[in-house]
């Protein structure tokens, strides 16, 4: 497994510890240092094949409040009209 810090560019290489597969899911453990308020791209690999591919970020707030577009994204309200023939 290797994960990005996309902050810094730099890229760690991780032992993957244990591995169980389930019927439609398979779940991995690792042990990694994550720095909080950073975006991370983690990328799973079988060999030099690419399993998986996500994005992770990093925080100690509640996940009930927390939103990572808070106070960065704006909605763009629009007056969409369409028609519908039938």
């Amino acid at each position: 497994m290797t994960i990005l810090d996309e902050q810094n560019n730099t890229t760690e290489t991780v032992a993957i510890t244990d591995i169980v597969y389930g019927d439609y899911v398979t779940a991995v453990s690792a042990v990694f240092d994550l720095k909080e308020s950073r975006f991370y791209s983690l990328t799973l690999l079988n060999g030099s094949e690419v399993m998986f591919k996500d994005k992770v970020f990093c925080t100690d707030k509640p996940i009930v409040n927390f939103s990572v577009n808070d106070g960065k994204y704006v909605s763009n309200a629009t007056q969409n009209t369409f028609i519908v023939y039938e």
